[in-house]
């Protein structure tokens, strides 16, 4: 039961903190969520600096140290989307700022621009949503965080049936490490006690995957995501000519596998439109880690597009109303 390592947001040793040492700081791009007073700069001065590489958070990244330590008061965020929303406590919107992704499906459509969409083209490449984009998750097609594709509707805000006892960040997760509080609020309303439990869970009925069973909402997640793998290599295979292979712990995360022996041969460089748009909502489902307790049918209805984008049968898999 020993921890070598502090967790979440004060583990020293992670790259989120680690990965600007040998530039001697952290970039003003960077410094909001990566440095121990970049979050209380922007809230104070609406604007980054480069700031000083730190050890993990301070109690004042989040907290005024004047006000018997008080959350920082941040009414509204700004979406890479443009989109500017508001949780209903300060302590969210905070967690909202840096756990928000950095791009959109706006992202996409101005990297691809007037592009025909099976057109390989020199000036595509993959858009990294960045980590843990929970905020936008929840906040569905309210915040547009992932792409969402023409003439179809997505599902807003997701509220939970109880957002001051069940839906704020924090009464799900612990503030300082991260790490999910199954026993308290979680188990007050549902049969759980791990956090396998609650990937069984599911709000709204719908096989929608198509396999003819429903399964917890991170099952058919994770069916989903399985089916637009395949598909996004079938498609790179047969009409790009060559097959694309992903790798979730190395970037940029999607390489080139010509002979399809799944050994990378370097970063994949043929993209078309097509691609781009599956693989920007893969990538966006696969770093939202609690995507399925986020929103979970956001997520699945950005799949499911995904898949019927790329050709993929899509007859048998249900896709979700917009039920809230």
């Amino acid at each position: 039961m020993i921890h070598r390592n502090d967790p979440g947001h004060f583990d020293v040793t992670s790259g989120a903190w680690r990965h600007w040492d040998e530039d001697g700081a952290v970039p003003a791009s960077c410094s909001t969520c990566h440095s121990a007073d970049g979050l209380p700069f922007l809230v104070a001065h609406d604007v980054q600096i480069e700031q000083e590489i730190a050890s993990g958070m301070k109690c004042t990244t989040c907290h005024v140290a004047e006000d018997d330590f008080g959350i920082l008061v941040r009414e509204e965020v700004p979406f890479p989307s443009g989109a500017v929303l508001s949780f209903t406590t300060d302590g969210d919107n905070l967690c909202a700022t840096c756990h928000q992704g950095r791009a959109s499906g706006m992202t996409v459509d101005r990297r691809i621009g007037d592009i025909d969409d099976d057109m390989i083209s020199d000036a595509l490449g993959f858009i990294n949503v960045h980590y843990a984009p929970s905020a936008a998750t929840i906040m569905g097609g309210d915040a547009m965080g992932g792409y969402e594709y023409a003439g179809m509707t997505y599902v807003g805000t997701w509220g939970h049936d109880d957002y001051d006892n069940a839906a704020s960040c924090t009464s799900c997760h612990s503030a300082h490490s991260g790490t999910v509080n199954v026993s308290g609020n979680c188990a007050d309303c549902h049969d759980v006690s791990t956090v396998e439990d609650i990937r069984s869970l599911r709000e709204y009925s719908g096989d929608y995957d198509g396999d003819g069973v429903e399964s917890g909402t991170y099952y058919e997640i994770a069916n989903l995501k399985d089916m637009l793998y395949e598909a996004m290599q079938t498609y790179s295979r047969d009409v790009i000519g060559t097959m694309v292979m992903y790798d979730s712990h190395a970037y940029p995360y999607f390489f080139a596998d010509p002979d399809g022996d799944g050994v990378s041969d370097g970063r994949y460089a043929t993209w078309t439109p097509r691609l781009l748009r599956a693989a920007y909502n893969y990538q966006y489902a696969s770093k939202d880690y609690g995507g399925y307790v986020h929103n979970g049918q956001y997520v699945i209805q950005l799949l499911h597009d995904s898949l019927a984008d790329l050709g993929a049968d899509v007859s048998a898999m249900d896709r979700p109303d917009d039920p809230f």
